[in-house]
């Protein structure tokens, strides 16, 4: 966007159309085991950082049942969060938009690996290979 301001309000709204989101989480590091409380913790930090960048899109989705709606929706609110539980990516990248960490409950530790990427990486070569639609299903 060659005229834009940072200093402008914003009003517009960016639409990504992004494919093939399940295989690339499946493809990233994922627990398999090892999974402990964590009771004492050695060093932790947290930033306090104006909050100015999660006006538009607020961070932290949760299931939230809307006014005047019978069923619960994944939403994203300026709510105050309480027992929020979130993977320790996810808390980094909030904390980096200005989220404000109050207390820490607890820890979940577990070891992580990329147990799923060969067989997603699998799939994805054979679909590519496969010679029509019926060898294409089943990837």
């Amino acid at each position: 966007m060659l005229d834009y301001n940072p200093n402008d309000t914003s009003n517009y709204l960016l639409y990504f159309d992004v494919n093939a989101l399940y295989s690339w989480a499946m493809s990233q590091y994922l627990p398999y085991g090892g999974f402990n409380w964590v009771s004492e913790i050695e060093n932790f930090y947290v930033l306090s950082i104006p909050n100015t960048l999660t006006l538009d899109l607020p961070l932290c989705p949760e299931h939230r049942t809307p006014p005047n709606s019978k069923l619960s929706k994944l939403m994203t609110t300026l709510h105050k969060k309480e027992r929020y539980v979130v993977h320790y990516t996810n808390l980094k990248k909030y904390l980096e938009c200005g989220m404000k960490l109050d207390k820490i409950h607890r820890i979940l530790q577990f070891n992580q690996s990329l147990w799923l990427k060969v067989y997603v990486d699998l799939n994805a070569r054979l679909r590519a290979n496969s010679t029509n639609e019926f060898e294409k299903k089943p990837f």
